[in-house]
C-alpha cells in the first residue's frame, strides 16, 4: 500500500508563514504554484510546495529550546528529541531560569527559526508588561 500526501503551498517565514492551498497531487500543487507567482510577483522566491504523509504520526519529535534574556541576547540553544506518536509540553520547563532568563521550546529541528520564535514571543510579553510573571504567561501561552 502507496502512502497517501497532501502538497502544501506555502509562503512566508517565521510570524508570515502561512498556508496558500493544500492538493493531493504535486502535478496539480505546482500548476498552482506557477499561476500564484504571477499573480503575487512578491510571493516569487517564497512560495513553496511541501509534502506531508496522511495518517502517519512522527516517530520522533524535535524540539528547540531557547534561553533568551529580557534584551534579546541569545543564551543558548539545545535539542530535545523524544520518540512516540504525542508528546507532552507541559511540565518539560519552566519559563524562566533563576536568574530571569526566558525559556522557549519550539518543536523544530531549525535553530535560526527557534531563535526567531522565542524572540517574537519575548517581544509580546515585553509589550504586555509581563516579563518575569509566570502565571500570565500560563494564561497567555498555555490557556490556564
Amino acid at each position: 500500500m502507496s502512502v497517501r500526501k497532501v502538497y502544501v503551498l506555502t509562503a512566508g517565514v517565521y510570524s508570515d508563514y502561512h498556508i496558500l492551498a493544500i492538493f493531493t497531487s504535486r502535478k496539480r500543487a505546482e500548476e498552482y504554484k506557477k499561476k500564484a507567482e504571477k499573480v503575487w510577483p512578491y510571493y516569487q522566491e517564497e512560495i513553496r510546495v511541501e509534502e506531508y504523509p496522511l495518517n502517519i504520526p512522527p516517530r520522533r519529535w524535535v524540539k528547540t529550546c531557547v534561553k533568551i534574556s529580557r534584551d534579546g541576547h541569545v543564551i543558548e540553544t539545545w535539542k530535545r528529541i523524544t520518540k512516540g506518536e504525542v508528546e507532552e509540553i507541559e511540565g518539560d520547563l519552566p519559563f524562566y531560569d533563576a536568574y530571569g532568563n526566558l525559556v522557549w521550546i519550539v518543536h523544530t529541528e531549525d535553530e535560526e527559526r527557534a531563535i526567531k520564535v522565542a524572540n517574537e514571543i519575548r517581544a509580546i510579553i515585553l509589550a504586555n508588561d509581563e516579563w518575569g510573571d509566570e502565571e500570565a504567561l500560563e494564561r497567555r501561552f498555555l490557556g490556564r
